[in-house]
This record gives C-alpha cells, sequence and structure tokens, in this order.
C-alpha cells in the first residue's frame, strides 16, 4: 500500500475520568504516514524507507510543466487558509526527503566541493532534542495503554538515511559502507514563530465543562513556567531543534556555530548558550531538561590530545538524563514538555560535509645542504630559516590535490644542521580531505620527483615517490629502537692518534652506551637515561687531528653526545675510549636500513643514484 503524502492525525487509546487528564488522553498524535507507519504500525525501516523511496522516484518522473500545473491548481482550490500540520516527529524531515529540491541541493552541495570520487558513505545527523520528543510520545503511549510500539529515534535515522542515500543513486553514485569519501548530511528543523496549533479534538462533557477555565490557568502556568526557567537557566547550552553534531560543516547553509556555558532567555522562548567564543540556540525541550538535570550537563574539560572540551549535550548525556527523568516531572511542564508534542509548521535545512580518507605518498629523501630543517620550524611567532624539506618535497602536490593539510612523517629525523645522504631518509605524505584523487597518477609523480630534483641550486632530491596504504604507513615506526642506522663525521682529536688506538675502535662492536637526555634537546624531551648500542665503528685519518668516522647504531643513538661525551652524560664516549680531547665538526646521516616505500606500491620511475658519503664528509673535513 503506497503511503498518502498527507499528514494524517492519529488519536490513540481512550478518555481519562475527567479533568486534565482527561485532556491529555484525549489529546491527539500528529503523525505523518512514514512516521504513522513506524510508531503506530510497527512498520521497520526498511520497508518505510523503499515506500518512501518509490515515492522519490515518482516525483523525479513527473516533475514536468503540466504536472506543476495542476499541483498549483490544487492548492489554489485548497484555499490559502488550509493548515497542513507538520509531524510532531519528524517534523517535515520525511516530506523533505521526498523532495526532488533536495537532491538538487545536495548535488550542487557536491559540486562546489569538487571531490572527484564516485561513490560515498552516507551517514545522518538529527537534532539531539528529538530524543526528548522520542520519549515524550512513548509516554503518551503508554498513557493511552499502547505497548505493543514504539517511537524510535535510531529507526526513524534509518528512514531518513534510505531516502538521502536515494538521492545520490539516482546521481549514478555508488553508495557503500567501504567508501573513502564519508558524507554526512545534517538535518535541522526550526519550528515557525507563527505556526498555528491544530484545532482541538473532540472533548467529552466532562472535559468540555469548565474548558475556559482550564485554558486560563494552562497560560498561566505557561507564562509562569517561561519566568522560572529563565530564572533558573544556569545549566549548559546544547543542541535543539536548531542544533547539529558537527561543526565546520561545508558545501551547505550558514548555521550558527555552537557554544556551550551559560545560559540566556529571550523573549520568543528561546535560549542561547555561550562557550569558546561560539554560539548556539537551545530548544525548549532541553532548556527544560537541562533544568531539571543540571548536574548531568556540566561543560566538560578538553582531553588531553583535543583542542576544544566535549559538548555538555551529547547523545549519551541526554540518554541518561531522560532515564534518569520520572513521567511525573514531564507532565509538571504541559506547555514545554507537552504530552504528545504539538505539531508546528517547520521549515527543514540541510547541511551536508563531506570528508575523504587520506591518501598518502611514501618516498625517501637527501637533504644535500646544511641548515634546512625537517618540517617548518617556529620559535614563538617567528620562523627558523626560509624552508623545509617538507615544503620542498610537497612542492605543487598540495594544490593539485586540494587537500586541507599535508603532514609530513620519516622514519627519525636528524637535526637541521645534519645532512641526509645515501639513499635517502624514509618518509610519507599525509594528504588531509583529498578532493582531487585521480589527479595522482605515476606520471604525475614521476614529474613531481623530476621537478624536484631538476631545481637548480636544489637542497632536496627524492626518490621512489609512489602511492602506499595506510596500513603500509605504520612500518615507518614499528620497531625504531631495532633499526639501524649509518652515519659519517669528521672529527677532532687534541693529540694524533696511534695506529693502536684506530684498531681498538675498528674492532669494537655492540658497544653498549648510556645516555642521559642532552642538555641541548632536555627543554622538550623527557630527562632519563637511554641504553642504546653501536654496532660497529671505522676510523680513518684524513690529516693530522682529523679523522673520519663512521658508525652503525642503533636508532635513536645520540651521536654528537657520543663523540664529546656532553659533559660525562654520554658514558662511555669517544673522549673516554681515546683519552683525549675529542669533538665532531660535522654530521652526516649515510643510511637508514629501512625497505621503504613497500615493493606492493608500483614505483613511479627509476630511482636516482645514491649519494656518496665519504666524498661529502671528506670534502666537510677539508
Amino acid at each position: 500500500m503506497m503511503m498518502s503524502e498527507k499528514v494524517r492525525v492519529a488519536t490513540v487509546g481512550v478518555q481519562g475520568d475527567g479533568g486534565a487528564s482527561d485532556a491529555a488522553a484525549a489529546a491527539v498524535l500528529v503523525l505523518c504516514e512514514g512516521c504513522r507507519a513506524l510508531v503506530l504500525e510497527g512498520s521497520t525501516a526498511n520497508i518505510v524507507g523503499e515506500q518512501l523511496k518509490q515515492r522519490l522516484h515518482r516525483r523525479y518522473a513527473s516533475a514536468d510543466a503540466e504536472i506543476a500545473e495542476d499541483a498549483k491548481e490544487e492548492q489554489k482550490q485548497e484555499g490559502d487558509d488550509s493548515y497542513d500540520p507538520t509531524c510532531c516527529f519528524c517534523m517535515g524531515v520525511l516530506k523533505y526527503c521526498t523532495d526532488p529540491a533536495l537532491g538538487k541541493l545536495l548535488m550542487e552541495n557536491l559540486k562546489a566541493s569538487e571531490y572527484d570520487s564516485t561513490s560515498m558513505d552516507v551517514g545522518i545527523t538529527l537534532p539531539l532534542s528529538w530524543l526528548v520528543r522520542e520519549r515524550i510520545i512513548n509516554l503518551h503511549l503508554d498513557m493511552q495503554g499502547n505497548t505493543r510500539t514504539r517511537a524510535s529515534l535510531m529507526m526513524l535515522k534509518d528512514v531518513v538515511r534510505i531516502c538521502v542515500q536515494a538521492h545520490y543513486q539516482r546521481a549514478r553514485f555508488t553508495v557503500t559502507q567501504q567508501s573513502p569519501l564519508q558524507t554526512i548530511v545534517f538535518f535541522e528543523v526550526s519550528p515557525h514563530p507563527q505556526s498555528p496549533r491544530p484545532a482541538s479534538p473532540p472533548q467529552s462533557p466532562s472535559t468540555t465543562a469548565g474548558g475556559a477555565e482550564q485554558q486560563q490557568q494552562q497560560q498561566q502556568q505557561h507564562e509562569e513556567e517561561e519566568k522560572d526557567g529563565c530564572s533558573r537557566s544556569g545549566g549548559g547550552g546544547g543542541g535543539g531543534d536548531g542544533e547539529k553534531g558537527m561543526e565546520g560543516v561545508e558545501g551547505g547553509g550558514s548555521r550558527a556555530p555552537r557554544r556551550h556555558g551559560r545560559a540566556h532567555c529571550h523573549d520568543d522562548g528561546s535560549q542561547s548558550g555561550q562557550n569558546n567564543g561560539e554560539e548556539i540556540i537551545v530548544s525548549e525541550e532541553l532548556r527544560v531538561l537541562t533544568q531539571l538535570r543540571s548536574h548531568m550537563f556540566r561543560p566538560r574539560r578538553a582531553r588531553r590530545g583535543r583542542k576544544k572540551p566535549s559538548a555538555a549535550h551529547n547523545q549519551a548525556s541526554i540518554a541518561q538524563a531522560l532515564e534518569d527523568l520520572s513521567d511525573g516531572e514531564i507532565k509538571r511542564w504541559p506547555r514545554t514538555l507537552c504530552v504528545p508534542p504539538l505539531p508546528a509548521v517547520a521549515t527543514p535545512t540541510v547541511t551536508v560535509k563531506y570528508t575523504h580518507a587520506p591518501i598518502f605518498i611514501g618516498g625517501r629523501y637527501n637533504k644535500l645542504v646544511r641548515g634546512v630543517s625537517q618540517t617548518p620550524w617556529f620559535i614563538g611567532s617567528g620562523r627558523r630559516g626560509d624552508t623545509s624539506v617538507q615544503e620542498l618535497v610537497t612542492g605543487e602536490l598540495e594544490a593539485l590535490v586540494k587537500t586541507d593539510e599535508v603532514k609530513f612523517s620519516s622514519a627519525g629525523r636528524e637535526d637541521c644542521d645534519v645532512r641526509m645522504l645515501g639513499t635517502g631518509r624514509p618518509f610519507v605524505l599525509e594528504f588531509v580531505n583529498p578532493r582531487r584523487i585521480a589527479a595522482l597518477t605515476a606520471d604525475v609523480l614521476a614529474q613531481h620527483q623530476a621537478d624536484v630534483n631538476g631545481m637548480e641550486g636544489s637542497k632536496v632530491r627524492v626518490r621512489d615517490l609512489r602511492l602506499v596504504d595506510k596500513s603500509d604507513v605504520a612500518l615507518l615506526h614499528e620497531g625504531q629502537e631495532k633499526k639501524k642506522k649509518t652515519y659519517a663525521c669528521p672529527i677532532w682529536t687534541e693529540t694524533p692518534l696511534t695506529q693502536q688506538q684506530m684498531d681498538t675502535i675498528n674492532s669494537t662492536q655492540d658497544l653498549l652506551l648510556h645516555q642521559k637526555t642532552p642538555m641541548r634537546v632536555c627543554h622538550r624531551r623527557t630527562l632519563m637515561t637511554r641504553e642504546r648500542l653501536v654496532h660497529r665503528m671505522h676510523i680513518q685519518p684524513l690529516k693530522p687531528h682529523f679523522y673520519l668516522l663512521e658508525l652503525c647504531t642503533q636508532s635513536g643513538t645520540y651521536i654528537k653526545e657520543f663523540v664529546h661525551g656532553d659533559l660525562g652524560r654520554t658514558t662511555p664516549n669517544m673522549r673516554s675510549i681515546l683519552g683525549c680531547n675529542v669533538d665532531i665538526l660535522s654530521l652526516d646521516v649515510v643510511d637508514v636500513d629501512l625497505a621503504w616505500p613497500p615493493k606492493s606500491a608500483s614505483s613511479s620511475s627509476p630511482a636516482p643514484a645514491p649519494v656518496q658519503a665519504q666524498e661529502r664528509a671528506q670534502e666537510a673535513a677539508s
């Protein structure tokens, strides 16, 4: 049976035995056909969703001028004073989901976002205040003796998701949970301030008697509730019919940013909260719930690693407060927490956020000069150096991919005054929320590699650029302490070394070091003693008092401190081994023992020849 697009008034149960309870028992539950099937008929979300999809397809098929004129004539015959109440559960969202205008809006947003993906995973976010409406509707069903069916916001959310997915599928997008493009559609419903109330249901003689006095009492009670709510509104602000569950939504309409903290009442009965320089509008239902359970909605501190604190109003806190709230407390607010909720003329608005999974480009880099940091280096408000390895390696790829951010990771890092020679240091570029994935072909990466290496006066060279999987990135950081790295450094000794001293150094293997945190990095590293191994060493003379020292060590060894001793903080050291003052002139990383990029990734171009470390070290010593 196809569902009609009209909103039906569903009356459930029988009347009570007089007074206010009789009026509550006779109250009507205004539901659209979709919500009626979910709440009263016990239909599943899939069944209702498929029925709405069929209606959507018919609307798309019949969107021509002739039918549009018939619709205008039918609306004209109904008259301007006709009132079509909005569903008190979904507040018109299901009806809007079957409107081709929503599909047009979604496609315009997607086009403006510039993503080139042909598939997506669709998620839905509904106003958190609808959890309160869910509880109130279920309370109404209990009062009418209906315990067979319940209102479920999760089922309503599933129906909305099916309808939204249908719009994207009609545009020939593949909707799958395995898609790297995550689409979140935020629905926001703001009731019209002058929305008329539905006509009162037929009442029995017992409830009609004294009706004017009851209405006057209810009006006075409502005014007292508003005054009392404003005087006690010290709880946290949260999302309501106008709130959303996420920030920074792109590709959609504008909305008030969120703010949590002390709330303030307005003349129209709404409420605004403040927190962190942002602002939201709090629904009446959440305002009352916050007052009744204010201790459950306290703003939280930002956890470690998070830029902002958790929202005071979230699904867990609201559900906990509603579970703790008794039916009697709800009935004490017959206007704000009306049982059942009153329908209102509402206009659904939609905003969309698109987020693409990151993509990764792996490779190896050589740093040919000193004085270049690995990543942009800032001290206070000033910057040290005019460029960095990250910026030189990334080049034009950031603009080509149209990404939000580029993150640079590598297998360790060298100091600013240390060169990276040999086959280079393994690295990976993470492109956060990229939009143009198809642009990163093997030919594009090969051309980018040639451009970086061919720049005049190039400070950096790259090799083996290729796309890698996220699972491969962990190889850069796994087993850091088991990796081996090779260094070359010219050193100066106070006295010339004998052949016996050089033989002693050349025969040394697996020398265990105890290194306290160096003085030069104590301000940013944990103060502790680390054990590191020097697997082997080789020393050869360059000229009197100058020697070239090559070392293969465990990853994480402080080479400079091993040479000069760092005032005894590294033991043993070259000074204690040779028995004279020793100092390091410069340092080069020759090799990082790691198979990277993985062989499973396709190579973009032939790798350039390794940078010869020994020749470079001899040049530095001279």
